[in-house]
């Protein structure tokens, strides 16, 4: 994959930094980062976002990356790095050949500090730690990012109006400025979001606004308890930095359930304008039945927040202990924690306990089966009939 050129677009009120991207064998496409004409000053022509952009869709094809334009000395040293734990996170990925002109910008860092912002118990967090006590290593966010086109591919964004308003609102309140920015980044690359390059999706976009932000704090998916792969990941995102740009991975000190009960003391109506929603195109709403908005709820009912939170249905579906099987294990044995720490038995501990048993029994019962010949050719078809009771059972 080859960057040939980068440019700065003017139009129909909105300002565009594109990139001339030509795949292997391919036509050159267009990859963009938007945002709104009165923050064109923030837009820098650089081939930063590309590298931060492409690097892992390019390991992912098994196709080597070539950027004609100069990149940041800073990033382009780290990308070495960045590939041995690319390589050794995910097994299809490969070493690939990068071709790089380093050349470092003689324009002085921005003091501009810029908190991703999506609404979630994470990025509410990182608002509150950074508003309410900022620190040699969190400094005082001074703007708040919406970003279109990476929580949810435009293909199916619907009803983001609603959600730029809410966070405005959130941004009045903490003394922020908004900056809404779009990219088509993900209608580019179908590859896994979450899993394999969320973080670094973020970072391009922030680093195609290094003209008026010089830090960017990346809110944290996971504690320091359950490091496992991920898209933004404690190992990866400080490594996205240039000279311009530092990466600042935040939260990570603090389990979900952690952070919950941190802004229900410290800033108790930050919950009422949540959106933690799998099934959420765009819209500000929360569909009360996906993996996290459950994980969300359970929290807030084991802290007695769950029926006046206002954003989600104020008791969990009739058929929460089905539902709840599609979290991760991880989540479950952390809310599982979390409640024996509260020393009493309840409900929600009880039913985590009975899901998170459930799933472990499953999984010995599947690596038995793997471990045994004859067991291992019926696997395939115990699979279908599996996903086919089960969608019976969610209908």
């Amino acid at each position: 994959m080859r960057v040939i050129e980068t440019r700065i677009e003017h139009g129909a009120g909105q300002t565009r930094l594109v990139g001339l991207v030509q795949a292997d064998g391919g036509k050159p496409e267009e990859l963009h980062f938007s945002v709104d004409s009165r923050f064109q000053h923030f837009l820098h022509r650089s081939a930063d976002p590309f590298l931060c952009a492409l690097l892992i869709p390019c390991m992912h094809a098994g196709e080597s990356l070539q950027i004609d334009e100069p990149v940041s000395v800073r990033l382009a040293n780290q990308v070495a790095r960045l590939q041995d734990i690319l390589f050794l996170w995910h097994p299809g990925f490969r070493r690939i050949a990068v071709k790089l002109t380093a050349g470092t910008s003689q324009t002085p860092r921005s003091n501009g500090v810029l908190a991703l912002f999506s609404g979630g118990i994470d990025s509410f967090y990182t608002l509150l730690r950074s508003v309410k006590s900022p620190a040699a290593d969190v400094p005082r966010a001074t703007h708040l990012l919406f970003i279109k086109g990476l929580e949810q591919p435009h293909s199916v964004l619907r009803g983001e109006e609603q959600s730029i308003e809410q966070v405005a609102s959130i941004a009045n309140q903490t003394g922020t400025q908004l900056v809404v920015a779009s990219t088509n980044l993900r209608d580019r690359f179908a590859l896994h979001y979450e899993l394999y390059y969320f973080g670094s999706a973020l970072a391009a976009t922030v680093h195609a606004l290094s003209g008026g932000i010089g830090t960017l704090l990346m809110p944290s998916s996971h504690s320091y308890a359950h490091l496992d792969p991920l898209g933004s990941h404690p190992l990866l995102d400080p490594l996205w930095s240039s000279e311009r740009l530092d990466v600042i991975h935040h939260g990570a000190e603090a389990r979900r359930v952690d952070k919950t009960a941190a802004l229900l003391a410290e800033w108790p109506e930050s919950i009422r304008h949540l959106r933690v929603c799998l099934e959420n195109n765009g819209g500000n709403y929360n569909c009360g039945r996906c993996r996290k908005c459950l994980r969300t709820m359970v929290t807030l009912q084991m802290l007695g927040a769950l029926p006046k939170a206002g954003c989600l249905p104020d008791h969990l579906p009739a058929d929460a202990p089905v539902l709840l099987r599609q979290e991760y294990e991880s989540w479950l044995e952390e809310l599982q924690q979390f409640g024996r720490e509260r020393a009493e038995t309840s409900p929600m501990l009880e039913l985590v306990e009975r899901v998170l048993a459930w799933k472990r029994r499953r999984r010995a019962i599947r690596l038995l089966c793997e471990n045994t010949p004859l067991a291992r050719g019926l696997l395939p078809a115990f699979d279908r009939w599996r996903q086919a009771r089960w969608q019976k059972q969610g209908s």
